[in-house]
């Protein structure tokens, strides 16, 4: 090894031990970096090997590294690892980091920061100009071509340009889906179950769950397949669908897009991981093979090619989680959750809402409300927990019978998703709601107008959780309100400082009330008297069922209309209140 090698290698390993080469720093007290933490290092020798872990730190810029107390954790160091390796091209997981840390280990060391930096929040990564998601030209007569005795087997999985994942790697996947006190049983759920087509001509378009657990991820594919089937250049405009809607083709090629669409939502960089689990053997040290693609289009394309051994497999959909979370990085997906030790699927094999939250949004948070709130609405718990981000995009939404029994508040964003979509979710299985119109969707002008009006306050706002702003900002406020509503001009903004400016605080509340009479004098304009959806329940037995949901304007007291009403219905409520809910199975 040349001399300036060695010496690399030599500052790297004293780095490693917490014992920084040069000079300490001048004035105050040193800043201790994520790298020196005995207690975090051990914890990532748990995951990565000593070489990669002496290469992280000796290729890692300040910047990235950032500063730490005790408290800093094994998801903070995660995600810091995932920035240090997407800066060198690379993700936790996406390949045989040893040999990576090996190849990279003689690289020039980057130059210390002229000045400390704050660390970053998220990737620094930006997807490639030439990686955007767009519908797969599916060729027709594909469904019928395809062979249905693909090889899955190991060596099936390397002819395909898969390679194995390293076993470190595989084992956090596993532990941060299921932990390390799993069932056999918990587990089974997951083990034998693909992606399945229903049979049955009414459900012809969903999914198949063959046991308990999977469907808080069917369901949300199942949303994102409808995304494409309902809501593209042909959509159909009654309801069982007809003339034998979708066919095989237009079936496999929503549910590649629904996958790859999921995929190319979770992360900001233009990597992503493609990941197969095998089946038997032990459960707590899976084998898994992957292959990395740098555009979503390429992810499509291996898709498509290769339907049967990827997606048919009794681990199809367990695979499909775990890339998922390759492609989202472990680190990141620990600091998006609330309680960073988390686990995705709980017991019984019941998804948790972080994992369901991933599906939908692209991030692994832990709650359902808009942005972030304390918990029961009380700063004083200190608690602040994380729902639907403000610049999240929210295309499948999502009720929970947990808010029809007042556990929790789901928030308007998944409440009035950009589609007609809702996965509906009560406390054991999850199902998919749907509607042909997307008029279904839409937030009533007062609720619009609330939640803008809430936006634009809350960007001026001293207390965005106290609903506080100093009077001096009402302008601001209002021609941020005017982005959206053009006839809120000079004359306005003199309007509202004299209804509402003249005290020492400035209300969210009273900004509100305003706006409404300002924008909406008449009130709420009149709504469609009822609206009719569709729930699909893939679960089999004893489905998968379609039933149809009509909800309707009641002018007398819901609970009267509705004394035998159950939790579906009540759920459905939460999303139409002051509706009527019948059902009529199909």
């Amino acid at each position: 090894m040349a001399d300036d090698e060695e010496e690399q290698m030599r500052m790297a390993i004293a780095l490693s031990l917490g014992q920084a080469p040069g000079p300490a720093p001048t004035g105050g007290a040193p800043e201790q970096n994520l790298f020196e933490d005995e207690e975090l290092r051990q914890s990532m020798l748990a995951m990565v090997s000593e070489e990669v872990w002496i290469w992280l730190v000796a290729n890692t810029t300040p910047e990235l590294r950032g500063t730490t107390t005790a408290s800093s954790g094994k998801g903070e160091m995660l995600a810091v690892v995932e920035r240090a390796l997407q800066s060198q091209g690379m993700t936790l997981g996406s390949r045989d980091l040893w040999a990576s840390a090996e190849a990279l280990a003689t690289s020039p060391r980057p130059a210390p920061a002229a000045s400390p930096t704050p660390a970053p929040t998220g990737p620094t990564v930006q997807k490639a100009a030439s990686d955007r998601f767009d519908r797969w030209d599916y060729p027709p007569g594909a469904a019928k071509r395809r062979r249905v005795d693909a090889d899955a087997s190991p060596s099936g999985l390397t002819s395909i340009g898969m390679a194995p994942v390293p076993p470190g790697d595989a084992q956090a996947l596993f532990e941060r889906v299921f932990g390390t006190a799993a069932t056999n049983d918990d587990y089974g759920r997951w083990e034998n179950q693909a992606f399945t087509f229903s049979d049955a001509p009414i459900s012809r378009f969903g999914l198949v769950q063959r046991s308990g657990g999977p469907c808080g991820v069917l369901a949300p594919v199942g949303g994102f397949m409808l995304r494409f089937l309902l809501f593209s250049n042909r959509p159909p405009t009654e309801f069982p669908f007809p003339n034998g809607f979708p066919n095989d083709d237009e079936r496999e090629a929503s549910l590649v897009d629904a996958l790859c669409y999921v995929m190319f939502r979770a992360t900001s960089a233009s990597r992503y991981i493609v990941i197969s689990a095998s089946t038997g053997g032990n459960p707590s040290a899976p084998a898994m093979y992957q292959r990395v693609f740098d555009t979503i289009g390429d992810v499509q394309q291996f898709y498509a090619n290769h339907l049967e051994q990827l997606l048919r497999q009794p681990t199809s959909v367990m695979s499909f989680v775990y890339s998922v979370l390759a492609t989202r990085g472990l680190g990141t997906v620990a600091q998006e959750m609330d309680e960073m030790d988390a686990l995705l699927v709980g017991r019984f094999g019941h998804c948790q809402q972080e994992l369901l939250n991933l599906m939908l949004i692209g991030r692994a948070t832990s709650y359902v409300c808009d942005g972030s709130e304390y918990a029961g609405g009380n700063p004083e718990t200190g608690l602040l927990v994380t729902g639907v981000p403000d610049d999240a995009r929210v295309e499948v939404g999502y009720l929970s019978q947990l808010e029809a029994n007042r556990y929790l508040t789901v928030g308007s964003r998944y409440k009035c998703p950009e589609f007609p979509l809702w996965v509906v979710g009560s406390a054991t299985h999850y199902t998919l709601l749907f509607s042909l119109s997307l008029s279904a969707a839409k937030l009533s002008p007062a609720k619009e107008l609330q939640q803008k009006a809430d936006a634009a306050f809350n960007k001026h706002a001293v207390d965005i959780e106290g609903g506080m702003a100093t009077p001096d900002k009402l302008r601001d406020i209002v021609r941020e309100l005017a982005v959206s509503y053009p006839q809120l001009n000079e004359a306005a903004i003199d309007e509202a400082r004299r209804a509402i400016g003249q005290d020492q605080i400035l209300l969210s509340a009273d900004f509100r009330m305003w706006a409404a009479q300002k924008l909406l004098p008449n009130g709420e304009p009149p709504q469609a008297q009822s609206t009719t959806l569709f729930l699909m329940d893939g679960q089999s037995p004893p489905g998968p069922s379609v039933t149809k949901v009509v909800v309707e304007v009641c002018n007398i007291d819901t609970n009267m209309a509705m004394p035998d009403q159950n939790e579906f219905q009540a759920t459905i409520q939460t999303r139409w209140p002051g509706h009527i809910v019948t059902t009529t199975p199909l």
